[in-house]
């Protein structure tokens, strides 16, 4: 019996530790997708409500990129750093949870490539208007630089292939 119980007890413990590497002063963030950056180990967290992408630095410093600022960002999602590490992929939809939402902002369903350095917008890829409405939530991104986002409101993943300035539609029975 009692080896059957130390065998549930190694079952059941956990795997790793995690420590808190910062706190955000705000508890509105409503984070949502975060990334960490593989050469200076800062982590990209997305906020929902605050409409922008919070830099937190391994000393637990925080930086807004103030990604607010640019012109019809929604609710930031996914985030993910670019293969350069100069830059951030993320998904930008309109949520009532966010900041100053109004209806029309349902429309808002994009892709966006900001600067690090800065949060300057470098391209915005919106999700071609037809229609439907779509909802772009997590990404990631394959090896070479291309893109990859759901569509929680379509059943469509969208691609974004490196260079490319429109998004490809992939579309499946299963999705």
């Amino acid at each position: 019996m009692s080896a059957a119980l130390g065998a549930l007890a190694t079952a059941v413990a956990p795997l790793a530790a995690g420590r808190v590497v910062a706190t955000l002063a705000d508890s509105t963030v409503f984070a949502e997708g975060i990334d960490a950056h593989p050469t200076f180990g800062a982590l990209y967290v997305a906020s929902i409500r605050h409409r922008t992408i919070y830099e937190v630095r391994p000393d637990g410093s925080v930086r807004d990129l103030d990604v607010a600022r640019h012109v019809r960002i929604g609710a930031l999602l996914g985030v993910r750093v670019s293969p350069d590490g100069f830059s951030l992929y993320a998904t930008t939809s309109g949520l009532p949870a966010m900041r100053g939402f109004a209806p029309s902002d349902t429309s808002i369903a994009a892709i966006v490539r900001l600067r690090i350095a800065d949060g300057a917008l470098e391209q915005r890829v919106d999700v071609p208007s037809n229609g439907a409405k779509h909802l772009l939530g997590d990404l990631t991104m394959a090896p070479d630089g291309t893109v990859y986002a759901t569509d929680s409101d379509s059943p469509i993943l969208f691609r974004l292939r490196p260079g490319a300035t429109q998004l490809d539609a992939i579309r499946h029975p299963l999705f």
